[in-house]
């Protein structure tokens, strides 16, 4: 199966043809050239994927930016947090499903693991777990709210990004004195 390349006009300047189908035949060995206009080839492109990234051909694009040039707002530091949040709580969720299978395996073993969870340690897991919940969680109401049309705007969505972390900062500590009062 072979597919043409249509470039945008002028593209065609920048780009030695001969020396390109030089060094495509170099790295692929299935590539054949066929032309869809009398000086410019077509190739397949399936073969071409095999190592773009090693390749020397030349490119008529800029690469693509990286985070290191974008100034962090705070609505970008909360989508990149809500999708941190978001794999922890993976994290979160073996050790609960650890704490059931405990609970089902006896009560020795169910004692060790209630231990664990009630070290420092497990603690300090426990309270990362129940943040990352109740953030996951805001973040999903605001995404929500977004999703409504509402909050799009610079000002209003930034100040939702502050009242998410601040929101989610209060909400595990005030679920955290209540968990210890009852306790």
């Amino acid at each position: 199966m072979f597919k043409s390349i249509d470039l945008p006009a002028g593209v065609d300047a920048l780009i030695n043809w001969s020396d390109f189908a030089e060094k495509a035949a170099q790295h692929f060995d299935d590539v054949v050239f066929c032309y869809y206009n009398k000086s410019t080839p077509a190739f397949p492109l399936h073969s071409l994927r095999l190592s773009m990234a090693n390749s020397e051909f030349p490119s008529a694009r800029p690469l693509s930016p990286h985070l290191s040039i974008y100034r962090p707002i705070p609505t970008m530091v909360m989508s990149i947090a809500h999708r941190i949040t978001g794999a922890a709580l993976y994290f979160g969720t073996l050790l609960l499903a650890w704490w059931l299978i405990a609970a089902a395996s006896g009560e020795a073993y169910f004692e060790w693991v209630n231990g664990f969870f009630g070290s420092f340690i497990g603690r300090l897991i426990l309270f990362g777990y129940t943040w990352a919940l109740v953030h996951h969680m805001l973040g999903g109401i605001r995404h929500l709210v977004w999703d409504t049309g509402r909050g799009l705007d610079k000002d209003t969505a930034t100040k939702i990004a502050y009242a998410t972390l601040a929101g989610s900062i209060i909400i595990t500590v005030v679920l955290w004195a209540i968990g210890y009062a009852v306790n």
